[in-house]
This record gives structure tokens, sequence and C-alpha cells, in this order.
């Protein structure tokens, strides 16, 4: 039967392999790109490199937009949420949060200073307690553990630079005061004016490092990636109690999760195996 040109290409691209292939045996030359180029059809175009970034939301409609939200809470949980003692702290935190919330428009100093104390616990069942997970933590969209370190330092030195604006006289000039003076002014708490105005400025950080890093997210990816995290950020108080609630109990029974002592590994960085260009690579790779 007379072949037609089709298969007389074929024919000829088969043989031509097979003496490709044993010139590269004689030469002691690995084969398996060439069984991939002879497999691979002429008309595919040569693969992209993935572009090195987290995986950016990418929905059609509301309902894939709050399923992307959840799956973003479970990755998160499960990079960085391991240790029972941690759940515990953020199951307190987590309820204290909601309360913080439903007085911040009546009473925001009193709620700024509940939010600040359960911040650092919540923070501090992952710098303590919680094994290094800087190479997970470095793939989602929200703050590494080292950096939720560094905005309780900023919260602690607070303070000194209130002190410092009154004693350079620049208390008129500084305009700190501002977030409480949109919200009101009263309070539970019986403090001094000088407390009331560091409050006024641990609110004003609050608002920066929220919608500043929002921000930083819409710049480096999109508008409605940066609303996923935002949205997750503030409703995790309300998904974190039925996740957390367990561990209540568990952490009685938990010994060896209360002997773990990390605070100096996460500072040091330990767990960091490659940089962050590669780790997010390895993921994109993975994912495609």
């Amino acid at each position: 039967m007379p072949l037609d040109s089709c298969q007389v290409l074929v024919k000829l691209d088969l043989e031509l392999n097979k003496h490709v292939e044993s010139v590269l045996v004689v030469f002691n030359v690995p084969t398996c790109a060439m069984a991939q180029t002879a497999t691979t059809p002429a008309s595919s175009p040569p693969a992209m490199p993935a572009k090195n970034k987290v995986r950016k939301t990418e929905v059609n409609n509301i309902r894939e937009w709050w399923a992307d939200v959840m799956r973003r809470k479970d990755d998160d949980h499960k990079a960085s949420h391991s240790n029972i003692v941690n759940q515990w702290l953020h199951f307190l935190s987590s309820s204290v949060f909601i309360y913080c919330y439903a007085i911040l428009l009546k009473d925001p100093v009193t709620a700024t200073v509940y939010g600040l104390l359960s911040l650092i616990g919540r923070q501090m069942g992952h710098a303590i307690f919680e094994p290094p997970c800087h190479d997970e933590e470095e793939l989602l969209l929200g703050f590494t553990t080292q950096a939720k370190l560094g905005v309780l330092m900023t919260y602690a030195l607070t303070p000194v630079l209130y002190f410092g604006i009154m004693f350079a006289g620049l208390s008129k000039v500084v305009p700190w005061d501002w977030p409480i003076s949109i919200l009101g002014q009263t309070s539970s708490f019986d403090l001094s004016p000088s407390f009331t105005a560091i409050a006024d400025m641990w609110l004003f950080l609050g608002f920066f490092f929220v919608f500043g890093h929002s921000f930083g997210l819409i710049k480096e990816y999109d508008f409605v990636t940066s609303m996923t995290w935002l949205v997750k950020f503030f409703t995790d108080p309300f998904t974190d109690l039925p996740v957390y609630y367990p561990a209540l109990w568990k952490v009685f029974t938990a010994k060896d999760d209360w002997k773990q002592m990390n605070l100096i590994a996460h500072i040091k960085g330990e767990g960091k195996h490659e940089s962050r260009k590669e780790k997010l690579a390895r993921a994109n790779k993975k994912e495609h």
C-alpha cells in the first residue's frame, strides 16, 4: 500500500531517532531528553517559566472567591498552626477579637487595649510554641512569624515614640489622635491622658499595618487578591473558633507541645532552606 506524505515523515522521524539514540548511547549520553523530544508534538510551544509569585486569586463569581478565601484559611492552618498550645491561644485571642469588633465604634480605646493584649498572646503562640515554618508561611499572602514579631516590636516602641514627641514639643504638630477623634473618645478605662494618647497611636498602627499590607498586595498582585487576604484577616476570629475549640481540653494533655520553645529559632529564621524566589518558583512549578 503506498504511503502518504505524513506516514513517510513519521517513519523517517522514527528511523532518525533510533540512529541518534544509538550514537548517544555510544558516547554515554542520557537519552531521556531525546525521548521527551520525540514524544512532544511539533506544534506545542515551549513551556514558559512560572512567575515567581504566590498564587493569585482567579475566580469568576462570589462563590468561587469565598471558596478561595476558605482554601487560604486552610493553607494557613496547615502551615503554622500545628501546636495545640498555639491553637488554644488562637481560640482565646479570637474570642477577645470578636468582642473588640463589637465595641470598637463605641469604645475604641478599650477595644485597642484588649485587641493588643490578644494580639500579643496570639503571636507568642506562633513565636514560642509553633515550630519554625518560614518556608510554608512565605508562600501565603499574610505576615510571616518574623514579620509579626517586628509588628509587636513596633507596638512596644510606641510609648518611646510618644514620649519623644512630647519631649521635643511636637505634640501639637503630629496628629497622632485622629483615629480616636473619628471613632469617639469614650472609654471604660479611667486612664491618664498619656496612656489614652498611646492607645491612639496603637490604633493608628493597626490601621497602617493592615491596610498598608493590603495596598502592597494590590501593587504586587491585584485588587481581588488583596481583598481575599483582607477578608480572610478580618474573618479569621470567627472561623478560628470552630476549628480550634478542641484545643480547650487537649491543651491540658499535650505536655510535649508545652515544652517547645522556638522563639530564638524564629528570630534567626531557621527552617529557611531556600530563598523566597526559589521556594515560590518551586511552588508554582508544582501547581503547573
